[in-house]
């Protein structure tokens, strides 16, 4: 508790329980708010990637990231 305002413990999860522990919300009500605030954060990184043209996606669970690198391997 000592340390809840480091920048470091000011991330998604953190804020949630500390605001558990300051008695702000109950445990439920933790646990929502981190699955939301979650849900927010992936949805902000996944608007900001999709902007960069050098990233390369691959669908999980295909071997498509195999034959990426082997390509690229192979014409070095």
């Amino acid at each position: 508790m000592p340390y809840k305002d480091l920048n470091a413990l000011q991330t998604v999860g953190y804020r949630e329980i500390f605001d558990f522990l300051d008695g702000n919300a109950t445990l439920s009500q933790a646990v929502e708010n981190i699955k939301m605030n979650t849900r927010h954060y992936a949805k902000r990184q996944m608007t900001w990637f999709k902007r960069d043209d050098q990233i390369t996606w691959f669908n999980p669970g295909t071997s498509d990231v195999f034959k990426y690198i082997s390509d690229i391997v192979s014409s070095i």
